[in-house]
Formats: C-alpha cells, structure tokens, sequence
C-alpha cells in the first residue's frame, strides 16, 4: 500500500513539473545602444524594451539554461516603424558554460557582426516585423503569434535581439514554454496515481 501511495505521489510531481516553465536559470546583457532586457520571474517570457536614440544599433541578449525540451514563439513586437521596417533576433547553442557550439537563425546577415559575438557565424539571424507589416523583407518576416522554434532540447541557449536604426523604439516579447509530456506518459503517470489512491482507500 505505502507503494502505491508512493506512485502516486511521484506521479503528481512528475506531471506538475512537466507543466512548469522551462527556464531554470538566465542572465541577460545590453551589448550597445538604449534599450533593456528581462526575463518573467517565472522564466516563461524575454522582454527587449529598445529606445536607442542616437546611439545605434541596439543589441542584448539572454542567456538561459533549459532542462527540458521546449519551444519558443514570438508573442508581441510593438514598434513605430513603418510597413517595411524589421528587427532580427538570434539563437545560439552554447556548451553549458557560455562557450558558442552553433546558430540556430542563419536566414540573414542583416544584423551585423556585433550581435551575440560567436567564433563563427556572427551576424546571422532571422528577421520579425510586426503584424500586417508587409513591405520589402518584413513580407516574410516572422509576425506576433509564430512559433520560431519547436522541440529544441534541454541545454543552454542565448537569445539575441538586433534593431538597427528604424524602427527606433518599440518592444519584443518572446516566450519559451516546455514541450508537454507524451500523451501516452501522461496517461500511464496518471494510472499510476489513480491505482495508488485505489488501493489506499481500499486499505
């Protein structure tokens, strides 16, 4: 009986842990212009903030350590740019202690040499707009509302934010959530818990 109990009880964790944010560390960093960065006490959003005036571009990251699977998605960009007008954003994989292995966002090299500063690869990132932007390269720009990364593995990343001069304040929010449990995983935790508070009331 205190077996089952014990399934039981492991089971809840196990599944409220599996709907918990992602996130369990980060740090974040304004490399140049006016701007900020910050990151949900939660760990389930990244916020870049950017008014870099005459002291352009504006670049910062966030570097966050995931311990399980996740996806990340574009939520917000609220900018006074025009119908054209494009930020980039970049991914990196790092080794776990902040060295670069490899650049997720490669569609571009529009956001020059100073984003993110890797061994090999800078500049490189993808570009977002905001929505109904449909001029020049915001056209196929990702917009609020995508998904730009789905089923990305635990480990360390570093997310990057570029905006060159135009537009020249607005806000980005990105959000990063863990990848659900198989429903298959689920169900059978779930049994489990089911059986144990079974036989406890049986006993």
């Amino acid at each position: 009986m205190k077996f089952f109990s014990l399934l039981a009880g492991v089971s809840a964790a196990f599944l409220a842990t599996q709907a918990g944010a992602a996130v369990v560390s980060a740090t974040t960093e304004v490399q140049q212009g006016g701007g900020d960065v910050t990151v949900s006490p939660l760990g389930s959003t990244v916020d870049f903030s950017f008014d870099p005036g005459s002291n352009t571009p504006f670049t910062a990251t966030a570097m966050f350590t995931s311990d399980t699977a996740f996806s990340l998605s574009l939520t917000a960009y609220d900018a006074n740019g025009n119908n054209n007008d494009v930020s980039g954003y970049t991914l990196d994989l790092l080794d776990g202690v902040g060295d670069f292995v490899s650049r997720w966002t490669t569609d571009t090299t529009n956001c020059g040499s100073s984003v993110s500063p890797v061994s090999d690869g800078s500049g490189f990132c993808n570009l977002v707009a905001a929505t109904g932007a449909t001029g020049g390269q915001a056209a196929g720009a990702a917009k609020p509302g995508a998904t730009l990364f789905a089923n990305l593995a635990a480990g360390q990343y570093r997310l990057g934010f570029y905006d060159s001069s135009t537009p020249d304040e607005g806000t980005i929010t990105f959000t990063y959530s863990a990848v659900p449990l198989p429903a298959g995983a689920a169900l059978f935790l779930s049994a489990l818990g089911g059986l144990g508070l079974l036989r406890r009331r049986k006993g």
